[in-house]
């Protein structure tokens, strides 16, 4: 973007919010092109789009417990998207180790006294 556009970008922008114009464009067409500076609450609240998308979902988490994440904007008809939280450091290590590395449960127990899952 160059500089001289970005300039006169700015300069529409001020104006919109000002509702005036040098260069002979309306108002409320200023407004549409540079848009309301809103936060993340206010954007939440007024935006229809959104609201119908429902962009937030509360999870719980174990140690912080309820916590707001931001859900996948992709929808499916036929396969939901469920949203998880991330794992917990070392939260899925057994697992890991007797499913994938073959591991006996004897042998985890015997590592996770050693202190090699943390």
């Amino acid at each position: 973007m160059s500089s001289k556009f970005t300039r006169i970008l700015v300069k529409l922008s001020g104006e919109a919010l000002l509702g005036n114009s040098d260069y002979g464009i309306d108002p409320a067409v200023l407004k549409r092109i540079a848009g309301e500076l809103q936060d993340m609450e206010e954007l939440l609240e007024h935006d229809p789009q959104l609201k119908a998308r429902a962009p937030l979902v509360t999870l719980e988490h174990p140690l912080l417990g309820p916590f707001g994440h931001v859900r996948t904007p992709l929808r499916f008809s036929r396969s939901p998207v469920v949203p998880y939280r991330a794992p917990g450091m070392g939260e899925h290590s057994a697992i890991i180790a007797t499913e994938l590395a073959g591991l006996s449960p004897e042998r985890v127990n015997e590592l996770e006294k050693l202190g090699v899952f943390q």
